[in-house]
Protein backbone atom coordinates (compact mmCIF):
# COMPACT_ATOMS: atom_id res chain seq x y z
CA UNK A 1 0.00 0.00 0.00
CA UNK A 2 2.61 2.33 0.88
CA UNK A 3 4.72 1.52 -2.46
CA UNK A 4 1.79 2.64 -4.18
CA UNK A 5 0.76 5.88 -2.22
CA UNK A 6 4.39 6.92 -3.92
CA UNK A 7 3.65 5.98 -6.71
CA UNK A 8 1.08 8.22 -7.11
CA UNK A 9 2.95 11.10 -5.25
CA UNK A 10 5.92 10.69 -8.26
CA UNK A 11 3.34 10.18 -10.84
CA UNK A 12 1.71 13.68 -9.52
CA UNK A 13 4.80 15.38 -9.16
CA UNK A 14 6.00 14.15 -13.06
CA UNK A 15 2.66 15.28 -14.55
CA UNK A 16 2.62 18.81 -12.69
CA UNK A 17 6.81 19.58 -13.58
CA UNK A 18 5.44 18.43 -17.14
CA UNK A 19 3.05 20.80 -17.62
CA UNK A 20 5.11 23.47 -15.92
CA UNK A 21 7.69 23.11 -18.38
CA UNK A 22 5.18 23.31 -21.23
CA UNK A 23 3.44 26.06 -19.79
CA UNK A 24 7.14 27.54 -19.59
CA UNK A 25 7.95 26.54 -23.13
CA UNK A 26 4.35 28.65 -24.04
CA UNK A 27 5.34 31.34 -21.78
CA UNK A 28 8.72 31.78 -23.59
CA UNK A 29 7.57 31.61 -27.13
CA UNK A 30 5.19 34.47 -26.67
CA UNK A 31 7.67 36.19 -24.59
CA UNK A 32 10.06 35.45 -28.16
CA UNK A 33 7.34 37.14 -30.61
CA UNK A 34 6.37 39.94 -28.50
CA UNK A 35 10.12 41.18 -28.62
CA UNK A 36 10.27 40.38 -32.43
CA UNK A 37 7.40 42.24 -33.00
CA UNK A 38 9.02 45.25 -31.12
CA UNK A 39 12.25 45.46 -32.28
CA UNK A 40 10.70 45.01 -36.09
CA UNK A 41 8.27 47.93 -35.55
CA UNK A 42 11.30 49.79 -34.24
CA UNK A 43 13.22 49.18 -37.27
CA UNK A 44 10.56 49.78 -39.23
CA UNK A 45 10.15 53.12 -37.38
CA UNK A 46 14.17 53.62 -37.47
CA UNK A 47 14.02 53.49 -41.82
CA UNK A 48 10.81 55.48 -41.87
CA UNK A 49 12.34 58.43 -39.96
CA UNK A 50 15.61 58.13 -42.17
CA UNK A 51 13.65 58.12 -45.35
CA UNK A 52 11.76 60.95 -44.10
CA UNK A 53 14.93 62.83 -42.76
CA UNK A 54 16.54 62.30 -45.85
CA UNK A 55 13.66 63.61 -47.94
CA UNK A 56 13.51 66.53 -45.61
CA UNK A 57 16.93 67.66 -45.83
CA UNK A 58 17.73 67.00 -49.39
CA UNK A 59 14.77 68.72 -51.09
CA UNK A 60 14.90 72.12 -52.92
CA UNK A 61 11.41 72.93 -51.70
CA UNK A 62 10.66 74.74 -48.77
CA UNK A 63 9.45 72.53 -45.62
CA UNK A 64 7.81 73.85 -42.37
CA UNK A 65 6.72 71.97 -40.11
CA UNK A 66 4.15 74.00 -38.01
CA UNK A 67 2.39 73.42 -34.53
CA UNK A 68 -0.07 75.26 -32.70
CA UNK A 69 2.39 78.01 -32.63
CA UNK A 70 3.24 78.65 -35.56
CA UNK A 71 6.89 77.26 -37.24
CA UNK A 72 8.60 74.57 -35.33
CA UNK A 73 11.03 73.38 -37.93
CA UNK A 74 12.17 73.63 -41.66
CA UNK A 75 14.79 72.71 -44.41
CA UNK A 76 17.53 75.28 -45.67
CA UNK A 77 15.14 75.96 -48.44
CA UNK A 78 13.28 77.51 -46.36
CA UNK A 79 15.81 79.39 -44.41
CA UNK A 80 17.17 80.42 -47.80
CA UNK A 81 13.65 81.89 -49.05
CA UNK A 82 13.24 83.94 -46.06
CA UNK A 83 16.99 84.75 -45.42
CA UNK A 84 17.54 83.82 -42.44
CA UNK A 85 20.96 82.29 -41.17
CA UNK A 86 21.87 78.51 -41.21
CA UNK A 87 20.52 76.04 -38.56
CA UNK A 88 17.32 74.57 -37.40
CA UNK A 89 17.69 76.91 -34.28
CA UNK A 90 16.41 79.87 -36.92
CA UNK A 91 12.85 78.21 -37.63
CA UNK A 92 11.35 80.26 -34.77
CA UNK A 93 12.57 83.55 -36.74
CA UNK A 94 10.74 82.60 -40.03
CA UNK A 95 8.39 85.65 -40.14
CA UNK A 96 4.56 84.67 -38.53
CA UNK A 97 2.42 83.09 -41.22
CA UNK A 98 0.48 80.21 -40.10
CA UNK A 99 -2.67 81.83 -37.47
CA UNK A 100 -5.26 79.68 -36.43
CA UNK A 101 -8.99 81.36 -37.32
CA UNK A 102 -11.10 80.73 -34.53
CA UNK A 103 -14.67 79.37 -35.37
CA UNK A 104 -15.10 81.67 -38.64
CA UNK A 105 -16.79 79.65 -41.69
CA UNK A 106 -16.13 81.63 -44.75
CA UNK A 107 -19.16 82.60 -46.60
CA UNK A 108 -19.19 82.66 -50.41
CA UNK A 109 -21.93 83.09 -52.24
CA UNK A 110 -22.75 80.85 -55.39
CA UNK A 111 -23.91 82.71 -58.05
CA UNK A 112 -22.38 81.21 -61.08
CA UNK A 113 -23.93 77.61 -61.42
CA UNK A 114 -27.53 78.01 -60.20
CA UNK A 115 -28.06 80.80 -63.34
CA UNK A 116 -26.77 78.63 -65.51
CA UNK A 117 -23.82 80.51 -66.66
CA UNK A 118 -20.53 78.78 -67.79
CA UNK A 119 -17.57 79.23 -64.89
CA UNK A 120 -14.13 80.67 -65.94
Amino acid sequence: MRQRLWQVVVMICVLLFGSWACLGLVWRRQQTRFYRAQYEAAEALRRSETKFRTLYDTTRDAVMLLDGKGFFDCNQATLTMFGCATGRSSARNIPPMYRRRRNRTARIPVRGPTKGSPQR
